[in-house]
């Protein structure tokens, strides 16, 4: 189980008496990129929370690098998470009024991290990324592609080992689909990084997981 970043076992959920999740299991290594495929309303962003510990599930157990999360005190569960992973929600939730820059180190600027420290981090990033010719824009001068990218520049500058990423394609074009999972890929080669990923897209396989799975009816099945 320690190799493991991410495991679930018999994980479950329910809003308001209705089940969203039911005995979800779930594996998830080093290097890996594991792509989630469902329709709106199937639980996906609820299974990411869940994993990214946001929310707590009704039943089941969540590990995290082999800690059982949710039997740590809060303060150590937050360390775990903060120093595992990183989510990207759904809704890309940049500051429209701040540069690409500013938004890229807003997190690290929030823990603390020292000014030479966030500015290493963050040439590592836009090297990897080819953002250094929109690093001085406004967000909101952007194309939907271009802000899933700063968005994924954001959750890579702390290095984590995994980006859990809520349906980063959904504002992006089939061209564009491409070449941002390329950079997805192109990441788990040369940083070792993991990814979780979700999307709407049943069939389209301009993109595939190292693992891939169907999320219905609350239910967590392998392809």
């Amino acid at each position: 189980m320690g190799r493991d970043l991410i495991k679930l076992v018999d994980v479950g959920k329910s809003f308001q008496g209705r089940r969203v999740l039911n005995r979800v299991n779930l594996e998830v290594g080093a290097s890996e990129i594991t792509v989630i495929r469902g329709r709106s309303g199937a639980g996906k962003t609820t299974l990411l929370k869940l994993i990214a510990l946001l929310i707590k599930p009704d039943e089941g157990r969540v590990f995290i690098e082999g800690l059982d999360a949710w039997s740590l005190r809060e303060g150590e569960r937050n360390r775990l998470a903060s120093n595992a992973m990183s989510y990207i929600p759904q809704s890309i939730d940049l500051i429209p009024s701040l540069s690409v820059r500013e938004n890229i180190e807003l997190p690290a600027l929030i823990r603390g991290v020292p000014k030479s420290v966030r500015e290493r981090a963050l040439q590592d990033v836009i090297g990897l990324l080819g953002l250094s010719n929109i690093l001085e824009r406004r967000v909101s001068t952007l194309s939907g592609g271009e802000k899933q990218m700063v968005a994924l520049a954001r959750s890579l500058v702390s290095k984590p080992k995994l980006v859990v990423a809520d349906e980063p394609f959904a504002y992006v074009d089939d061209a564009g689909v491409e070449t941002l999972f390329g950079v997805v890929r192109d990441l788990r080669d040369r940083l070792g990084t993991s990814f979780i990923i979700t999307t709407t897209e049943l069939y389209l396989k301009s993109f595939s997981g190292d693992k891939e799975y169907f999320l219905v009816n609350g239910s967590l099945t392998r392809v």
